[in-house]
């Protein structure tokens, strides 16, 4: 699977594709502004920046659900609301870590399938993608540094791959 197509389905339904991250982190600049536009457009980036509020629940006091002061009983429709805020908490938090793992590699899904928050996974694919070894780097250098344009060469072909390499190093 090279992308990952994830919609709503209701009425303002729109379709999103991210495009699947290479192991290689060689498409990271491309990969992360995408899932990071079509997880906002779901309202799951907060998940991933570990800010969404994980809702509380109602305080047992005898086996009595109570609201914050302590002692007042809390209603049927009270109780039924809160457990809609935290099931729809989980919905998000297991979706957002769905759509991050469907979109990396089996090598780097088996690294973080047992985190268990979508920012720890989040961190751990940004930190693979991102953070290189100075033997990487210095031949990735090399490989820009010795490209050359022969007479026989397309030079958009050229440009466009020298381009890609800057990226790389960026």
């Amino acid at each position: 699977m090279s992308s990952l197509n994830f919609f709503k389905t209701n009425s303002q339904s729109s379709h999103l594709t991210v495009l699947k991250l290479q192991d290689d982190g060689s498409n990271w600049a491309d990969y992360a502004p995408r899932l990071q536009k079509a997880m906002g457009a779901r309202g799951l980036w907060r998940h991933v920046e570990g800010k969404a509020t994980v809702p509380k629940p109602y305080e047992l006091v005898n086996g009595i659900q109570v609201l914050q002061d302590g002692k007042t009983k809390a209603t049927e429709d009270q109780i039924e609301r809160k457990e809609m805020k935290l099931m729809e908490f989980e919905r998000q938090e297991y979706f957002t870590q769905h759509i991050i793992l469907s979109t990396t590699s089996t090598r780097l899904g088996a690294k973080i399938k047992g985190l268990t928050t979508a920012k720890e996974i989040w961190d751990v694919v940004k930190a693979e993608a991102t953070k290189k070894s100075t033997l990487y780097i210095l031949d990735a250098e090399e490989q820009l540094a010795n490209m050359k344009l022969y007479d026989d060469e397309d030079s958009q072909t050229h440009l466009s791959v020298k381009n890609h390499f800057e990226i790389m190093l960026q």
